[in-house]
């Protein structure tokens, strides 16, 4: 069972605390600010916690243009950083494969996707061969499938041509490669995506469409295993407001959760 979680604080102007940890109660699921929380961290726009617990590491928005490490005391919840390594300019999206091997982060004014290895000892980051991979218009969102062979980025630009882009994952060495017929678009007049998340059967794909180029809601897409691609599941489901935000799964892929 999990003993904390972690969220993320985004700053504008890249100052003060940033990263909050709460223990998790496990019998009732109440959540409790750890003592010191919450802590100094780059001001991340999303943060990606390994599948161990280990490790956190932040797409940091304060004008350094960096992924920051860091480790988290087994008792205690507390972060110790580790170091910050070069990204891509305004990262938004981090993540971590199934596997725990390889972090994923996207660099919106960069038009790629950035790679690298997690030392499994360390939990540091080093720059996977090929990294940065491009094919990707100003990505926002990441997500890894469950079985940790394909990774979604969604495009936040531009009008009529933004989509999920789909990457294969290389096992070995966490390497990308763009598969075919990427990007993926929604349902035409709907806006581009921002966040993306996989449900955990693998099935299904969701993305928020939250731009200011047609109209708002979510978008779901089925998941050709064998190849990647993404086929659309029906069509937009609107938002309930003009500007929704992030989405996730719950853990047994019945229900989507947006902000």
């Amino acid at each position: 069972a999990p003993a904390f979680a972690f969220a993320s604080v985004f700053s504008a102007n890249g100052t003060g605390p940033a990263l909050s940890v709460l223990s998790v109660n496990n019998t009732n699921g109440a959540l409790t600010t750890i003592p010191g929380s919450p802590f100094s961290a780059g001001s991340p726009q999303q943060l990606a916690v390994s599948p161990n617990g280990k490790f956190v590491y932040t797409a940091n928005l304060d004008d350094s243009n960096t992924v920051g490490e860091y480790g988290i005391d087994p008792t205690t919840g507390a972060p110790t950083s580790l170091g910050t390594v070069p990204s891509g300019v305004r990262p938004l999206g981090v993540v971590v494969d199934p596997s725990g091997r390889f972090l994923y982060t996207s660099g919106l004014n960069t038009f790629s996707v950035f790679a690298y290895k997690i030392d499994p000892v360390t939990g540091t980051l080093t720059k996977v061969n090929g990294s940065p991979f491009a094919g990707v218009l100003s990505p926002f969102g990441l997500a890894v499938d469950p079985t940790g062979r394909y990774l979604m980025a969604s495009e936040a630009c531009c009008a009529n041509t933004a989509g999920i882009v789909v990457y294969v994952i290389n096992p070995k060495t966490g390497a990308l490669k763009l598969v075919a017929g990427s990007p993926f678009l929604p349902p035409a007049n709907t806006s581009e995506p921002g966040a993306v998340t996989v449900d955990p059967t693998g099935r299904f794909v969701y993305a928020v469409n939250n731009g200011s180029f047609g109209n708002t809601g979510i978008t779901a897409y089925s998941i050709t295993a064998s190849t990647g691609k993404l086929q659309l599941a029906g069509g937009e489901l609107p938002a309930s407001n003009t500007t929704p935000a992030m989405i996730t799964t719950d853990v047994a892929g019945k229900y989507v959760y947006m902000t």
